[in-house]
């Protein structure tokens, strides 16, 4: 391991050339969300309200990735891919149970299995997850969630 005071080896290409790619992509979302679809109309949030933050948000912390030194390198394990794992499948199930009771599932289950919370802790908070985003998305900015397999069927 290296001491901290030991010069770090200078980032690799490909790590710059990714994360100078992510900080286009979120100036552009942040350019598209300023310029063609509104960021601020008649009072409210315009349908580039989120891209511009996101997107902005996005650009500034590759920004700021690519001005650090070079990170240390560290033995990859598993659980180190959690996260990707856990939102690729949360995205698959949107399709199967719809938005919200995937991204409901998906906290509960992060924060009892990975955050090892409380079963109650972690109820209460998946609870409020859910029902947040139903207001925020749904009845606030009226956004239609994607279609599901269970409310075709039913």
């Amino acid at each position: 391991m290296l001491s901290p005071d030991a010069p770090r080896p200078p980032r690799s290409l490909f790590a710059s050339a990714v994360t100078f790619a992510v900080f286009c992509f979120g100036a552009v979302f942040c350019g598209f969300g300023l310029f063609s679809y509104g960021f601020w109309m008649e009072g409210g949030p315009g349908a580039g309200f989120f891209p511009t933050v996101f997107g902005g948000g996005t650009a500034l912390l590759a920004a700021l990735d690519l001005a650090r030194p070079a990170p240390v390198a560290a033995r990859v394990r598993l659980k180190n891919h959690a996260p990707v794992i856990a939102m690729v499948a949360a995205i698959a199930l949107i399709s199967v149970i719809g938005m919200v009771p995937a991204m409901t599932l998906f906290v509960l289950l992060w924060l009892r299995l990975v955050e090892r919370a409380p079963w109650r802790r972690s109820i209460l908070v998946a609870a409020a997850t859910g029902l947040s985003t139903t207001l925020l998305f749904d009845v606030w900015l009226r956004v239609a969630f994607p279609e599901n397999l269970l409310s075709t069927l039913f």
